[in-house]
């Protein structure tokens, strides 16, 4: 009991002094004021994710419609030793299926050759975002 006493009775001021200096010197007022020097580098990540199948051509390019100066994406080696472009090191049944629209299982990709990820389409499924959910629930 008289341990947790003494505890508690340094923890307090030091968690107040943490969050009081913490605050002061994290703050970030200072840097509002100042101009933009410069130029803002703008990031497309993964492409025009949600635009487009992420990680694809065409959502790189049409982040570079958007304006995006740079494209920022994953890579992943596969099990014949070939790099992809993938967020994720695993298949995703979410968002991918076989050609013939069957489902997956998610698998690690560095199981898999370019081969068999070739036998993927990962930007066929629609996924249900905040927006379509409520067109869903209207049809329904």
């Amino acid at each position: 009991m008289n341990l947790k006493i003494k505890v508690g009775f340094l923890l307090k001021p030091l968690v107040v002094f943490i969050f009081y200096f913490g605050t002061n010197f994290c703050s970030s007022s200072s840097i509002l004021n100042k101009p933009l020097n410069g130029s803002l580098d703008l990031q497309g990540h993964r492409g025009a994710r949600g635009l487009k199948p992420e990680n694809t051509w065409p959502a790189f390019e049409e982040a570079i419609r958007y304006g995006m100066t740079t494209l920022e994406l994953d890579t992943v080696l596969t099990k014949d030793n070939k790099i992809i472009i993938h967020h994720d090191s695993f298949t995703n049944p979410t968002i991918c299926q076989k050609k013939d629209g069957t489902q997956i299982v998610s698998t690690s990709l560095y199981e898999l050759t370019l081969s068999e990820l070739k036998q993927l389409d990962c930007g066929a499924k629609k996924i249900l975002n905040i927006s379509n959910k409520f067109q869903f629930l209207e049809l329904n």
